[in-house]
């Protein structure tokens, strides 16, 4: 099993990470042997503190700068709420950025909230995604899109900016066979955020590379042990990779019981950590990412809000054998 991390925004003191720590941190993951470094996508709504962050792709651009082999990824991107081709460039960019080592998990996310702050419909989440994800891959394999196309036809913007000009004075136009950027870089891998209904565990098999499942919020919908059933009929549609992230990791915590009707964590020894993350694999997931957390610090507590040292995470490292695996 492949071992991922979500990192810290703050430092040891709560005081919040500038780019020289980002990166510093990055290279702890990497350093360590681990696997992964994934952020996650919230919008800064006024009034909900503990659900702000960064911007995922500046977060990962950095890390990117900072790291040569782990893998880099959002978990997850919420496309629904995004215009879609911004997130194909800043997708495209993060690639150049960091050719072959990008997953981007998306989704719709969980947060009605979003939506309305925004005044996009809650109720259309699901179909925003499938528009969404439709275009960014025509961006990545450089089609044209046809209702684009008849946009700028009807605004009459034949002559705009992007076309040539040259062909009145019978020049041949330089860029005719020139491929766009994000088919130069290649598309990032791409997986789906889901819960585990039906729909969503086919659309993960059939339409994407991989299914990103919750082990911090399985309460919401009667615990983690569905997750059992889930990936075996993720396994049985053909479905490939199978991660579970948003798992808390507190390796110096006094040992808690697992509740089926709850999360999955590793808020417990050594020992029994290495046994639950077995119980993970055995059961058929194959990443699981990691929210690092720890019941001694002073610091405000809230979303990855707890920094870790070298050796937190070589300790976390030996949990399992390395996975020598590529994503």
């Amino acid at each position: 099993m492949r071992i991922g991390v979500l990192p810290p925004y703050v430092d040891i003191t709560g005081t919040l990470l500038d780019a020289q720590g980002v990166a510093e941190r990055a290279r702890m993951i990497e350093a360590a042997g681990l696997d992964s470094l994934w952020v996650s996508d919230r919008l800064p709504l006024p009034g909900y503190p503990r659900l702000d962050g960064p911007d995922p792709f500046a977060y990962l651009a950095l890390a990117a700068y900072a790291t040569e082999r782990i893998e880099l990824g959002t978990a997850i991107h919420i496309v629904s709420l995004r215009n879609k081709y911004d997130s194909a460039q800043r997708m495209f960019t993060l690639q150049t950025f960091a050719p072959g080592r990008v997953t981007i998990g998306v989704g719709t996310g969980s947060q009605p909230r979003e939506y309305d702050s925004v005044g996009v419909d809650w109720e259309q989440r699901f179909t925003l995604l499938g528009e969404g994800m439709l275009a960014i891959r025509q961006v990545f394999a450089g089609r044209q899109v046809p209702e684009l196309e008849a946009l700028f036809a009807e605004k009459g913007t034949d002559n705009a900016y992007g076309h040539w000009l040259g062909g009145a004075f019978g020049e041949a136009d330089p860029w005719a066979d020139e491929p766009a950027w994000p088919v130069k870089v290649g598309a990032p891998r791409f997986v789906l955020g889901a819960w585990y209904s039906a729909a969503q565990l086919r659309r993960a098999a059939t339409q994407f590379d991989g299914w990103m499942a919750s082990g911090g919020a399985g309460a919401m919908f009667g615990g983690w042990v569905k997750m059992r059933d889930a990936v075996k009929r993720y396994r049985d549609l053909g479905g490939g990779r199978a991660l579970m992230t948003s798992v808390e990791c507190d390796l110096s915590a006094p040992t808690t019981a697992l509740d089926e009707a709850g999360a999955f964590h590793l808020r417990c020894g050594a020992e029994v950590a290495t046994e639950r993350l077995l119980e993970l694999e055995e059961i058929g997931f194959d990443d699981v990412i990691l929210s690092i957390t720890d019941h001694r610090s002073t610091v405000l507590p809230g979303p990855r809000q707890y920094d870790f040292t070298a050796e937190v995470l070589e300790e976390i490292r030996s949990l399992l054998p390395k996975d020598v695996r590529r994503p």
